[in-house]
């Protein structure tokens, strides 16, 4: 089965020489991320609002939200894990990309880029997008300083609430799903995300 993986906010790849290197790293992370949660067989597609003119290159080039581009260019309950990368996270549309995920589907937000904020920037982010009712997503782990996982929780019933606290995980942490990865620049293997999700 092959894994469809959304990036929103994110170039595939820039014409121009004095991007090029920089845009290239941050690809070659995303891919050693997605390659860490769900394996090999994936097809991975970028999308984001760039200019008409734009030489440079995007698989969807459009604006994600609740809009009918969106409705037509994306199939629903489809993808196994769609990454924000350093999207303006308390603007996202997160219903919308709760739709987007299939029923067992990762959110990750991401922070792949050349000059890296504080360690703690993403983390604090993760903690109040958290505590929002709107924000319909279990945490499951972090690797600092770029990367917070979450997993699609099921529709809430009308008129309930989210009742989750954002937990920082302690060393010893295990995850029934995933090994926590490696101090090392490439991510390290988990247990292939396609075990739990056929």
């Amino acid at each position: 089965m092959t894994h469809k993986v959304l990036v929103l906010c994110q170039r595939r790849k820039a014409k121009f020489e004095a991007d090029f290197e920089d845009l290239q790293s941050v690809t070659d992370n995303i891919s050693s991320l997605v390659t860490s949660l769900l394996g090999d067989d994936t097809d991975i597609k970028y999308l984001t609002s760039i200019p008409a003119n734009s030489p440079d290159t995007v698989d969807f080039r459009g604006s994600f939200g609740n809009n009918d581009w969106t409705k037509q260019t994306l199939e629903e309950n489809s993808y196994s894990l769609i990454i924000a990368n350093t999207c303006p996270f308390q603007l996202m549309p997160w219903p919308v990309v709760h739709r987007y995920l299939n029923d067992k589907g990762l959110l990750a937000l991401t922070n792949f880029q050349k000059n890296l904020p504080p360690a703690n920037t993403l983390l604090d982010m993760a903690n109040h997008l958290s505590k929002s009712t709107n924000f319909n997503f279990h945490y499951l782990f972090h690797i600092i300083p770029n990367v917070v996982i979450f997993e699609k929780r099921s529709r809430i019933a009308e008129g309930g609430t989210i009742n989750s606290k954002y937990r920082k995980p302690s060393k010893s942490k295990k995850y029934s799903k995933y090994r926590k990865p490696s101090k090392s620049k490439k991510y390290s293997k988990s247990k292939k995300y396609s075990k739990s999700n056929s």
